[in-house]
C-alpha cells in the first residue's frame, strides 16, 4: 500500500517493501551497508574503500545507506544465484565453490562474514556457523560476465567439511580415469560436526 508523504502537489509516496525470500523486507534491511558511521568504518576495515566506492552509489546519503549497486551488475541464473569463488587472500589458494542470491550477497557486505544460499536446505547459512571455520572477507570481484564472484577471505582453519583447507584436495589423474588426495587433513570433521 502506498501513502502520500505531506499535502500538495510535492507529496511524494513512499515505495513499497522489496520483496526478497520469504516476502516483504523493509528497502533498507535488503540494500543497505550499515547504518551510521560506525558501521561504515567496519565495512571498510573488511572490504578495502576503494572496493566499497566501486560498489555503492554515493546518493540516498541523506537517508541514511547506500544502494547497492553490485546487485544490479550480476548476472543470477534462472534460480537466482550466482556462483562464488573462495580463494585464500594469504596464498591464493582456491578453498571452495558456492552460491549466493542477493540476499546471501547482502548478508556478505553487512557481516563482513562469506554468507551462501544453500541449493540442499534451501535457506541462507554463513559458512563456519556450526564449525567455526569462518571465511572473513578481504575483497569481492566480479567476473567480465558478471556471472561469477571470486572472494578472497581469511580462512579460519579450513573451508573444506570432510577436513581439509580446500575443498579440491583431489587431483585427477592426465587420463581422467582416477583421482589422489593431494591435500592434507588440518582436522578431524567428525569430532567438529
Amino acid at each position: 500500500m502506498q501513502r502520500s508523504r505531506g499535502t500538495g502537489p510535492r507529496a511524494t509516496k513512499k515505495k513499497p517493501a522489496l520483496t526478497v525470500g520469504r516476502g516483504p523486507v523493509p528497502r533498507h534491511a535488503v540494500i543497505t551497508v550499515g547504518l551510521g558511521p560506525s558501521d561504515a568504518i567496519r565495512a571498510s576495515e573488511r572490504v578495502s574503500l576503494a572496493m566499497l566506492s566501486l560498489l555503492y552509489r554515493p546518493r540516498n546519503i541523506k537517508r541514511g545507506y547506500k544502494k547497492m549497486q553490485i546487485l544490479s551488475e550480476i548476472k543470477f541464473d534462472r534460480d537466482g544465484l550466482v556462483a562464488a569463488i573462495i580463494q585464500d587472500e594469504t596464498n591464493n589458494q582456491v578453498l571452495m565453490l558456492g552460491y549466493m542470491n542477493a540476499e546471501a550477497i547482502t548478508a556478505t557486505f553487512n557481516t563482513g562474514r562469506v554468507c551462501f544460499w544453500s541449493r540442499s536446505r534451501q535457506k541462507l547459512w554463513i559458512k563456519g556457523e556450526t564449525s567455526g571455520h569462518t571465511q572473513n572477507v578481504k575483497s569481492i570481484a566480479v567476473d567480465c560476465d558478471g556471472d561469477a564472484l571470486l572472494i578472497k577471505v581469511e580462512q579460519k582453519v579450513a573451508a573444506c567439511h570432510v577436513g581439509y583447507r580446500s575443498c579440491f584436495f583431489r587431483e585427477v589423474s592426465p587420463d581422467g580415469e582416477s583421482t589422489r588426495v593431494v591435500g592434507e587433513k588440518v582436522f578431524d570433521a567428525e569430532s567438529v560436526y
